[in-house]
């Protein structure tokens, strides 16, 4: 029987596994040899070698396009990287800090054991993702909260600039879709998200709404958001944008709508007229009308 539960043990492999559920399989291993030495009859062994084989088979590996956190650096950061061939990354300890690189589009976080499904809520552990013109930052211990959100989180990909902007402005080329597109990811602690390369005003788009809103609120510094409880704000910062924020969904950068004056041809005398951005514009008229060409 203990030789039974051995060949059954090496059938698997740990790689397939996240370190939780790889702990759980091998202590139905282990306690199966326990059973089978306390075994009083055959009937007794046969039933403790049954249990911890059919214990093994009901643990769940890993899916084919999933991966896990794979290794820490110098620091006991837990590393993984999110690519085409593994799009999504199993987060299995709210223990262990991890960065993770993001080298795909819809690249997704499995944070189902963290999270409990019928509130929505799990303690986070310290998370650090990077994804091309973008990266997050989530502190140690944060509790995320979303009611009916499935635990699986999208990680930082690129995003679509639809939408309504706000007032004289257009949505720019660097927009991020984070967290969940049907939920609202609430976080207990202000989350830090980086866009590189944007110097200008920047926004986000609630998840559900076509509109986008204006981050108004610049926060102390870089590194310090002490000023806001909730909400948003943002701090430029050596050609990027930090954004520090208490909820994910659709950041990006906007662009400036500049409104010129219009060419015109004068042959009487001048009127002046005030464009959509306040700017004074001096038309010239004839006979009192203005007269513009194009």
């Amino acid at each position: 029987a203990h030789n039974a539960l051995d060949i059954a043990l090496t059938s698997y492999s740990q790689a397939n596994y996240t370190a939780p559920n790889w702990t759980t399989l091998t202590g139905f291993s282990t306690n199966g040899d326990t059973a089978i030495d306390a075994a009083g009859t055959t009937g007794d062994v046969t039933s403790a070698q049954t249990v911890a084989i059919d214990g093994m088979v009901s643990v769940t590996p890993l899916e084919v396009n999933r991966t896990k956190i794979e290794g820490t650096d110098p620091n006991g950061n837990g590393l993984a990287t999110i690519d085409a061939t593994t799009p999504e990354v199993v987060i299995a300890s709210s223990i262990q800090p991890v960065i993770i690189s993001v080298e795909t589009s819809n690249a997704t976080l499995d944070l189902t054991d963290l999270v409990n499904l019928k509130t929505g809520t799990g303690i986070l552990p310290q998370m650090t993702i990077t994804a091309g013109s973008a990266s997050v930052e989530i502190p140690d211990g944060t509790t995320v909260t979303a009611p009916g959100w499935n635990g699986i989180m999208s990680a930082p990909t690129a995003g679509t600039t639809s939408g309504t902007a706000p007032a004289g402005f257009s949505v720019g080329d660097t927009v991020i879709e984070i967290g969940s597109p049907d939920h609202t990811l609430n976080f207990s602690n202000a989350v830090k998200i980086t866009l590189t390369g944007v110097t200008g005003t920047v926004g986000y788009r609630p998840t559900g709404s076509t509109v986008w809103q204006t981050i108004v609120t610049q926060c102390n510094s870089a590194i310090d958001h002490s000023n806001i409880s909730s909400g948003e704000c943002y701090f430029h910062d050596s050609g990027n944008t930090v954004i520090w924020t208490y909820h994910f969904t659709s950041f990006g950068g906007f662009n400036s709508i500049v409104y010129g004056c219009m060419d015109s041809i004068a042959t009487n005398y001048n009127l002046s007229a005030t464009s959509q951005t306040g700017v004074t514009c001096t038309y010239p008229t004839v006979n009192g009308s203005i007269l513009f060409f194009s």
